[in-house]
């Protein structure tokens, strides 16, 4: 079964796979692809996200109608790309996170200490 991927390329143009058999394979072309034979391999390789043809043209059909969604938001003002961060309550934040998953808590600096809980919220079982 021909599977196909759309992860990158390394610099000289193929993506190679070592499945769970110990086999290898090497994906080339443009798009990517490569001739799998064993039937494990296929499942196995799919698993990590290896498509059949029909799932590569939905997928690549799915992302060249969001550009478009995308584009027309652009153009219409209702992107969030490029949105400038601005302080509409004066409160000092400007609402947007620091992209790290952290909280953020304006004014404190982190202490590096943690303190340890008390024996009354320490859970006995």
């Amino acid at each position: 079964m021909e599977l196909f991927s759309s992860l990158p390329a390394r610099k000289d143009g193929t993506l190679k796979v070592t499945a769970k058999s110990g086999n290898s394979y090497v994906f080339t072309g443009s798009p990517l692809r490569c001739e799998v034979d064993d039937e494990g391999d296929v499942e196995y390789l799919q698993l990590l996200g290896f498509m059949d043809a029909e799932e590569f043209e939905a997928e690549a059909k799915f992302n060249k109608m969001a550009a478009a969604r995308e584009q027309r938001r652009v153009a219409a003002g209702l992107s969030s790309a490029g949105r400038q961060a601005t302080d509409d309550d004066g409160d000092g934040d400007t609402g947007l996170d620091s992209g790290d998953g952290a909280p953020v808590e304006s004014g404190t600096t982190p202490t590096g200490r943690v303190r340890k809980a008390t024996k009354a919220s320490v859970v006995q079982s």
